[in-house]
């Protein structure tokens, strides 16, 4: 065995402490990030320990504390790039503070079935807390459950008074309304709407936005140019197929889509149809999916910081758990417009 892995092997929590001239309590308020340590002090024991190679030892940091340092991510199956992208933001927070996680999808699942699955997880995973996906984020059945159990949690929500517990958003409404307002600064005043699926927040979010911006243009808002979808592919088809059946004087010129799966359906159907996007028919997304930048014309869309949305409500969990209290504590994070050929950029 080498120096190196005889070290890792045998250094202990008080060689750290001796090297660094501190109590052992000391160091383990640094290596569980507690406060009450000046910088100087907590710099001096990250040294010792990285030149140590120390690690914590996870099982005793458990014992300790009474944590299982276990985070449960819940969430739906739908818009999966979307969730993909959360999971990363996700284990990204927990890896900073030496957190698992627990994946848990619920699919097609009833309410009844998630509220099953919910409780056995916190009977027999002992996690410490959760973070809820949309749209269970404002299930309040399932808000119900884990209040009832007194279990710490964090929504991933665009409505956050449907609980005290903190909640982190995107301000979609003000990324949809930049959004329309371009279209309308390139000259369209018949601009569609595909609508989202209404179990989510960000739909109504989204409308919002597009209504916010025909009103400030002095555009009438037609409802017929207003249709429902749920933020799948074939959506965006049947969007399109209902929109472009109008008659040519009352026919969008633009179509906002309100995530970017149906915007990809709308550019199919008019692709197949024999309407030229952008030159017949405009068209635009939200999400800013990997796909977006790899069809032709690429697609105008929002890009939102899911990641860091994701990161977010797991730090204010963490902060949770340390004892913080965060009750009403809203987060909305801002998003971009990106701009492609598929509207003219």
């Amino acid at each position: 065995m080498n120096q190196r892995a005889q070290r890792r092997k045998t250094t202990t929590i008080k060689q750290v402490a001796e090297l660094a001239n501190v109590s052992i309590k000391t160091v383990s308020r640094v290596m569980n990030d507690e406060g009450n340590v000046s910088p100087s002090t907590r710099d001096v024991v990250l040294s010792a320990a990285q030149s140590l190679n120390y690690r914590p030892n996870m099982a005793a940091r458990r014992l300790a504390s009474r944590r299982s340092f276990m985070i449960c991510l819940i969430y739906d199956s739908a818009a999966s790039d979307y969730m993909v992208e959360v999971q990363f933001g996700v284990l990204e927070r927990c890896d900073a503070d030496h957190y698992n996680l627990l994946i848990r999808p619920c699919g097609e699942m009833r309410t009844s079935q998630i509220r099953q699955t919910l409780e056995q997880i916190i009977l027999q995973s002992n996690a410490d807390g959760f973070i809820l996906g949309p749209p269970l984020a404002d299930n309040r059945a399932i808000l119900e459950l884990l209040e009832g159990h007194g279990a710490p949690f964090v929504r991933i929500s665009q409505s956050p008074k449907r609980s005290r517990q903190p909640c982190v958003g995107v301000e979609d409404t003000q990324a949809a309304s930049e959004l329309v307002s371009r279209l309308i600064a390139r000259g369209h005043s018949r601009i569609g709407l595909i609508r989202g699926n209404p179990k989510h927040g960000s739909a109504s979010d989204r409308l919002a936005g597009y209504r916010r911006a025909l009103t400030e243009h002095d555009i009438p808002i037609r409802e017929e140019l207003i249709v429902s979808g749920r933020y799948e592919f074939d959506d965006g088809v049947a969007g399109a197929r209902q929109l472009l059946a109008l008659p040519a004087k009352r026919r969008p010129t633009a179509i906002f889509a309100s995530n970017d799966h149906m915007a990809l359906g709308v550019m199919q159907y008019a692709g197949a149809s024999g309407v030229r996007i952008p030159d017949e028919l405009a068209v635009c997304g939200f999400d800013d999916i990997e796909f977006a930048r790899f069809v032709w014309p690429r697609l105008t869309t929002v890009n939102q910081p899911i990641r860091g949305v994701a990161r977010t409500a797991t730090d204010l969990l963490i902060r949770q758990l340390d004892g913080e209290n965060l009750d009403g504590v809203s987060i909305r994070l801002p998003a971009s417009v990106i701009e492609r050929e598929s509207t003219g950029a």
